[in-house]
């Protein structure tokens, strides 16, 4: 997936696999900070998926000096406790 498919709102399956993809990849029993805003699940995604300088807010994230949106979805995912990511990737498998 490129960065550049952040830019529009609509999210597709290969979008959600990508994510689910990455998510496999981290340590289930790792944790992440979701008010981190540079270091939550979402901009530690974004980075990965070749975003550089990322900010993430709850709908919306900034990289370099452009403006991306979030799904929704994501960031339910990113929210809910616990804040793991073998948690995160067990809500993705559900929610997407």
């Amino acid at each position: 997936m490129g960065a550049r498919q952040y830019l529009i709102k609509t999210v597709t399956e290969s979008d959600k696999r990508h994510f689910i993809a990455w998510l496999e990849k981290k340590p289930a029993r790792e944790t992440y900070d979701y008010h981190e805003s540079t270091e939550c699940l979402l901009a530690q995604y974004l980075r990965d998926s070749g975003f550089t300088r990322v900010i993430v807010s709850q709908r919306s994230f900034y990289h370099n000096t452009a403006e991306g949106s979030l799904p929704l979805k994501f960031n339910e995912i990113a929210s809910t406790r616990p804040h793991t990511f073998g948690a995160a990737l067990s809500r993705a498998k559900t929610a997407l």
